[in-house]
């Protein structure tokens, strides 16, 4: 196991800098954000994807550190209900999973997600209980209809790339 940390919380400082703040403490790995919540100043997603050189570069830098990139991280919401919020992370994530087989870093890391109620809800709903009732109706609903259908796809996506998937619950 090696110990490591997200650098979206330093995405306001250099990734140089971020990697130089890490030596005093022992750390082994970095996750770096690729888009979404996380964002991707530390490895911007279109650049690394066109640019071997800059893919290069990147890991360079953090070997350079005697770190390892462990995992990107591409946190989002792929299955909720409004079509444009989830279609703009799912191409995220997507080429995060692309940008991680090129970059041979073995994980990505996201959120599951959380989807509507209902069909024709406009905002995610999070049941917390079985009771009512009715919750397990909607329990049903997005587990069997949004959310199982999605992550079974998309996780062969990523297993043709040999990209594993960590998700966030």
């Amino acid at each position: 196991m090696k110990l490591g940390f997200l650098t979206a919380l330093y995405s306001n400082m250099p990734l140089k800098k971020v990697l130089e703040l890490t030596r005093p403490l022992g750390l082994e790995a970095i996750e770096v954000g690729t888009g979404n919540y996380p964002g991707d100043p530390h490895a911007p997603l279109q650049e690394l994807l066109k640019s071997k050189p800059k893919r290069d570069e990147l890991l360079a830098l953090v070997k350079s550190e005697g770190l390892i990139i462990s995992a990107l991280s591409c946190h989002g919401n792929p299955i909720h209900p409004d079509p444009e919020t989830a279609q703009r992370a799912d191409s995220i994530y997507r080429k995060t999973v692309q940008l991680a087989a090129l970059m041979e870093i073995p994980v990505v890391n996201t959120f599951s997600g959380l989807p509507a109620g209902c069909q024709g809800d406009k905002m995610p709903n999070w049941v917390t209980c079985p009771w009512p009732p009715d919750f397990l109706e909607i329990l049903e609903w997005q587990w069997n209809e949004v959310a199982a259908p999605y992550w079974r796809e998309i996780g062969a996506f990523a297993a043709s790339k040999g990209v594993r998937i960590a998700i966030e619950l």
